[in-house]
């Protein structure tokens, strides 16, 4: 990144076209926050007890990550709504509101302990659906998640499956079919 930089400031047109990109690009992932932390507000009746919420988004980076008061993000989910797919700004939103959503599911009501990482993912992931279908019906998430719930569910069905819960002495890697065997459970309450 350093390197990237030190290239970019030596050409100034460059930087300007960088700076664009970002500006414009940021604007989707600021109005996307502005829009679901009062409806995440409203719904779980519990206001976000910060003074601000950052957004950081890296480059290079392979994942997303909730931290208490700023969201990391993967850089490929700046996207620009004038130039980019529905489905490249469905899979930003979706990454975004699912993290914001981490701020009541894994920040204000944490787990004893790893074993009930389902959990937390799990109600994370459904009202990251919840919430992109309230604000884009047009996306038509839940016919998409039933597709994700069906990959899930022939992963979950081979003997070498793992358990929802999972004794763990420290945080390991996350099964993701146990996230997505128990959003159909949450929805249907």
């Amino acid at each position: 990144m350093t390197h990237f930089l030190r290239d970019i400031l030596r050409q100034p047109k460059e930087l300007q076209r960088t700076i664009e990109f970002l500006l414009g690009s940021g604007a989707g992932a600021l109005e996307a926050a502005k829009k679901v932390l009062p409806y995440y507000e409203a719904y779980f009746n519990q206001p976000y007890p910060l003074p601000k919420l950052d957004q950081i988004f890296v480059p290079g980076e392979s994942d997303s990550m909730e931290n208490w008061g700023a969201i990391k993000d993967e850089e490929q989910y700046l996207v620009d709504p004038s130039n980019d797919s529905w489905e490249d700004q469905s899979n930003a939103f979706q990454s975004l509101v699912h993290e914001i959503a981490h701020q009541w599911f894994g920040n204000l009501v944490t787990m004893a302990w790893w074993d009930n990482l389902w959990l937390n993912e799990s109600f994370a992931t459904w009202m990251q659906k919840k919430a992109t279908d309230h604000f884009h019906p047009e996306w038509k998430i839940w016919i998409k998640a039933l597709a994700e719930k069906e990959s899930a569910m022939d992963q979950d069905a081979v003997p070498a499956s793992r358990s929802i819960q999972v004794r763990r002495h420290h945080c390991g890697p996350f099964n993701p079919a146990c996230c997505w065997s128990d959003i159909g459970l949450l929805r249907s309450f």
